[in-house]
């Protein structure tokens, strides 16, 4: 009896304790939310800048974290420029379980997507290699702990473990359908971390060393590099949105001279462009506006609220591959957004900024013209050709407005851009309808010389 109530005992007690570790193990875990930048660096050279935000949302089975990431890289292959960019959309559980993924990859001229949704700890994976069919759904067993491959390091700095004993790093490496995990072993030190003394806990894969991530007291991710079988490391580094933008590192940043800020122009703290793009005010020096220009014998400009933000990026565009530079507002919400893409090439002879909007929506087959195409003579003499079109393959049709222009040298076309780009919805577009026109009204070809 003694022995039989001691067993009873043993198993009530072995019960609890497991019971106990599952809840400590999938307890809600505290993710600073808001915008994180870091800088891309591929054996110690800056190629680009990887952005997230996070926002704690709510939806039918609770709360979540809405995961939003773009990340740019521009860098040579054989003194060829290449540029890829990836945007990423994805939820975790409040305790860091992934739940849903969305990804759309742009490499030169191709396209891949992928989506992925976690039933019961087994992600679904679906991957679109450019225009091709769809992939079949591939399935992944996950682990407690693994979690979407952008996000990965954040979140895992995010759980704050003690450094007693090794813990398990795993992400989902989701164009191939499979998880890769390994082992990490933590220790305190103090680091010097732009220009100053911080307290960190380092992470070091404890069988090759190949990967490190640097934690924040906070639970931030300081940096993480990760070195591949052909010993090419790549670091991503935290930086100040400005840093992280420009061609240089935190150090290099500061060395740069200040631009000079001439009498009327504005330069209110929050309006913030890159490299060629310069702040200034409208004509009764109101820094809620701003102008930027390319860096061409011929340009343009356009006038931006504060916050909305400039970059250039290759995008797709009903099925072809367009350069340009995209007006982005200054946060995203995993409901999806809208930006403005100028695109732009060399001016063909004879083209005409109506017959640039002709050839622009003649090659879309998801675009319907409602009505004519109409044109408008500004002061400065330039002609823009305008019309209002419908996406057709849209759950819910709505009509929007692009328009043309031609400067001596090249061809624009600015139209809104719809993230994500699957399904515009028109509840979405009516939140950003007004900025948008008002921005597009604004613009202007100027001369940069």
């Amino acid at each position: 009896m003694a022995s039989r109530q001691l067993s009873t005992a043993l198993i009530v007690v072995l019960f609890c304790v497991l019971a106990a570790f599952t809840r400590a193990e999938s307890a809600s875990v505290d993710v600073k939310t808001g915008d994180a930048w870091f800088g891309i660096y591929v054996e110690g050279v800056k190629q680009g800048s990887l952005h997230i935000t996070v926002d704690k949302k709510k939806g039918a089975t609770g709360e979540y974290y809405s995961i939003v990431g773009r990340e740019s890289r521009a860098f040579k292959v054989k003194d060829k420029d290449v540029t890829e960019n990836y945007d990423y959309k994805a939820s975790v559980g409040l305790d860091l379980k992934p739940l849903s993924y969305e990804a759309i990859e742009t490499k030169g001229t191709t396209k891949n997507t992928i989506k992925a949704k976690v039933t019961a700890g087994v992600a679904e994976i679906t991957v679109q290699f450019g225009t091709a069919a769809a992939n079949p759904p591939r399935k992944a067993n996950l682990t407690e702990g693994d979690c979407w491959s952008f996000c990965a390091p954040l979140l895992f700095a995010s759980r704050k473990y003690a450094t007693d004993k090794p813990r398990r790093y795993g992400k989902i490496v989701e164009v191939g359908c499979a998880v890769i995990s390994f082992n990490v072993a933590g220790s305190a030190k103090k680091v010097a971390f732009q220009g100053a003394d911080t307290a960190a806990t380092e992470w070091v894969e404890t069988e090759s060393q190949k990967f490190t991530l640097e934690q924040g007291e906070d639970g931030s991710a300081l940096w993480w590099s990760e070195t591949t079988k052909a010993k090419v490391t790549t670091k991503y580094i935290s930086e100040p949105e400005e840093v992280a933008k420009s061609p240089f590192d935190f150090d290099g940043f500061q060395k740069q001279p200040k631009k000079e800020v001439k009498k009327g122009e504005g330069d209110k703290k929050g309006t913030r462009f890159e490299n060629a793009y310069k702040p200034v005010g409208s004509e009764d020096g109101d820094a809620e506006s701003a102008r930027c220009m390319m860096s061409k014998a011929k340009g343009w400009s356009m006038r931006m609220p504060e916050g909305w933000d400039t970059s250039f990026r290759m995008t797709m565009f009903g099925g072809e591959t367009l350069q340009g530079d995209i007006i982005k507002p200054p946060h995203v919400v995993e409901d999806g957004w809208f930006e403005i893409l100028v695109s732009y090439s060399d001016k063909k002879e004879k083209e005409t900024p109506t017959s640039v909007l002709e050839d622009f929506i003649g090659r879309r087959k998801n675009l319907e013209v409602q009505g004519e195409i109409e044109k408008i003579k500004l002061d400065d003499k330039t002609t823009i050709a305008g019309a209002m079109v419908q996406i057709k393959d849209s759950d819910e049709p709505f009509d929007f407005y692009i328009m043309a222009a031609c400067s001596d040298n090249s061809a624009f076309v600015i139209t809104p851009y719809s993230i994500p780009l699957f399904q515009p919805a028109k509840a979405t577009w009516e939140k950003y309808e007004k900025e948008i026109y008002a921005m597009m009204g604004s613009f202007r070809i100027i001369d940069t010389e």
